[in-house]
């Protein structure tokens, strides 16, 4: 067989063979979120939750200086207000599902102060369905309570007390927007003082952190709990560095739909220094947490979204100051590694990431940074569009189609100079 033919049969292998998918670095287009009032400069806003749908849920001060919650899409921001009757100046979206409904937490005026006729405000978690904001409901004989988590299914995650004094102990529970049932979730001891669910799957399945016992001294852990369940099921802390004191906490932030949770853990606590070092973790149903790691030489990371590809977003400090940068780690069980994104992005957008709070299936991620002015703003990244396989197909044939014209011109040079093919 001419040699010609075998170099052509390798070269197309050689480019069919890099069609076949590879693990590749993603950039990222930044699109910044904008205020409620864009008119104004200096505005700050934050992106909290996105759903498959694109749509994005967070806050944004509107042109009175309020604080609202907003719904995001196709470029335009519309704030979803406040709670009638609430005499509230603040919202804020937590979570949105695929009904574009959103839980949330703002603030309710219970009462005024006798001293000074200032206004008394309690924390109040809100439902919003797509016209309506209301009140969740606390648990029985409560003032305050919080929302962080929501499913495709309506059941919202969060806290709530149960005592007419707001600082009072705070248990954790789940509320069924369809049927108004209020589930108050099992703490780790019948005495403890703090419970909190932070997130929910469209399982149910529901994670957040608690006081392991009753006593003031106790460790908050991180927990996860299954509908039915009498008790909560704690998520193994990473393993301590050298010296820390035993006194360490953690709290599971985010969880997807085969049950992958993620959080962050104390790996070190010196209780005479206050010095502190956590980490980012990921922890797969059973196993042992994965520890994330940090950037640069930072001590404390934190995830705080995972998508059903198992990709967690989040921040880290990026040296020992509190100087924070937004971060992406792709689990695939071989050698992963926290990624700042803000190497992903065009740096002439001189704009600075400084916490990825949520990422949906389609990999689009959202959360908080400065932009180019030094405001605080939501951001949405969306990847940039990859080669597909056919067109890397198609640049190894028109490749190969090239080196056999160029091979049959040379060829028909070096026959009329009546020297043999090489």
């Amino acid at each position: 067989m001419s040699r010609l033919f075998v170099r052509l049969g390798l070269l197309i292998v050689g480019f069919i063979g890099l069609s076949q998918p590879i693990q590749a670095q993603i950039y990222y287009d930044l699109i910044d979120l904008g205020t409620l009032d864009n008119s104004m400069s200096s505005l700050s806003s934050s992106a909290r939750a996105i759903n498959n749908l694109g749509q994005i849920t967070g806050t944004s001060q509107d042109a009175s200086f309020n604080s609202q919650a907003f719904i995001w899409q196709n470029g335009s921001m519309t704030g979803l207000g406040f709670v009638p009757g609430s005499g509230g100046t603040y919202t804020e979206g937590r979570a949105i599902n695929m009904n574009s409904y959103v839980a949330g937490n703002t603030i309710e005026q219970i009462g005024t102060d006798p001293d000074t006729g200032s206004p008394i405000y309690v924390a109040r978690g809100f439902f919003y369905n797509g016209s309506t904001m209301s009140f969740i409901p606390t648990l029985p004989g409560g003032v305050t309570n919080g929302a962080f988590g929501l499913n495709n299914a309506g059941i919202v995650a969060g806290y709530s007390n149960k005592t007419s004094e707001p600082s009072s102990a705070i248990f954790a529970y789940i509320y069924n927007t369809n049927t108004n049932a209020l589930t108050e979730l099992p703490s780790f001891a019948p005495t403890s003082l703090l419970t909190q669910a932070f997130a929910i799957n469209n399982s149910d399945r529901t994670v957040g952190r608690g006081f392991t016992t009753g006593s003031t001294t106790s460790t908050l852990q991180a927990f996860y709990w299954n509908p039915g369940d009498s008790s909560l099921t704690a998520i193994p802390l990473l393993p301590a560095q050298t010296g820390s004191d035993p006194e360490r906490s953690s709290a599971a932030t985010a969880i997807n739909d085969s049950d992958f949770i993620v959080g962050i853990s104390d790996v070190y606590f010196n209780s005479s220094t206050f010095e502190l070092r956590q980490r980012a973790f990921l922890y797969l149903n059973g196993g042992t947490p994965i520890d994330l790691g940090v950037l640069g030489t930072g001590e404390v990371s934190e995830a705080r979204g995972i998508n059903n590809d198992n990709i967690v977003v989040g921040f880290s400090t990026i040296d020992n100051t509190f100087d924070t940068r937004a971060f992406i780690y792709r689990y695939t069980g071989g050698s992963d590694a926290m990624i700042d994104l803000n190497t992903l992005i065009d740096p002439g957008l001189n704009w600075t990431l400084l916490s990825a709070e949520a990422i949906n299936d389609q990999g689009w991620i959202v959360g908080y940074g400065l932009d180019a002015n030094g405001d605080v703003h939501g951001f949405l990244l969306v990847p940039v569009p990859e080669p597909t396989t056919m067109a890397f197909v198609g640049l190894g044939l028109a490749a190969a189609g090239a080196y056999w014209y160029r091979r049959r011109w040379r060829s028909q040079v070096i026959l009329s100079d009546e020297v043999d093919d090489v």
